[in-house]
């Protein structure tokens, strides 16, 4: 399992003119929820994108708090900006020692199905990332997903899938996660202008997170 220390200071003032100023400087306005407290912070930009080049919520930060003490956090969330694709807001989630947590996890598949090496189907892939629970110390990196045995016109549901110890999906069972069509049914569904649904959802923002936004307008 991965984990990353960054440094952030607290703040006083939340809302559009005083994150704008703090942007100025060189900084990342940030919340902190999901533990005993919420924090208003600001993270240093470069040290930022020094260490996450790409960002996810399975990696377990340890956010030292300048002037105060360490917390074990995820990113629960984060804005860029429309035109300049910046950063501009994060959102951090505390992990408390004896809890167990929620985080998204993306989904590696291996292999080659049979349905394509045999029968020459295509490969779909519908959820690349799933909702999991565990302890801190079992959360882990991606989640291998075998697809050598997916037939054409059959395919693979999150109920099929191997999970590691300790790790639980908050998928429903009967998600897809990949499958295999025959050439002759994508052809006869680009005839009649059909095509694939995406089947993955966004789940909604939880209480915490609005509530700490909301904190963080008013300060």
């Amino acid at each position: 399992m991965e984990k990353i220390a960054l440094a952030v200071e607290k703040r006083d003032q939340g809302g559009k003119c005083p994150n704008r100023r703090l942007r100025a400087t060189g900084k990342i306005p940030a919340i902190m929820y999901g533990g005993k407290e919420q924090l208003m912070l600001a993270v240093d930009r470069q040290e930022f994108e020094r260490k996450f080049k790409r960002i996810s919520e399975n990696v377990l930060i340890d956010l030292a708090i300048k002037g105060g003490d360490s917390r074990e956090v995820l990113i629960k969330d984060y804005q860029k900006d429309k035109v300049r694709g910046t950063l501009i807001h994060l959102d951090f989630y505390e992990v408390l020692k004896g809890h167990k947590l929620r985080a998204k996890v993306p989904l590696k598949l291996e292999g080659t199905p049979v349905g394509v090496r045999i029968d020459k189907g295509l490969l779909e892939t519908h959820l690349y990332q799933m909702e999991i629970e565990c302890e801190p110390k079992d959360l882990p990196e991606h989640i291998v997903v075998d697809i050598t045995g997916i037939a054409v016109n059959h395919s693979l549901h999150v109920r099929d899938l191997q999970l590691p110890a300790g790790v639980v999906s908050h998928e429903s069972p009967d998600t897809v996660v990949a499958l295999v069509l025959s050439t002759s049914r994508v052809e006869g569904a680009a005839e009649v202008g059909g095509g694939p649904v995406d089947a993955s959802a966004v789940p909604a923002a939880s209480a915490q997170k609005v509530e700490a936004r909301a904190q963080e307008k008013k300060k």
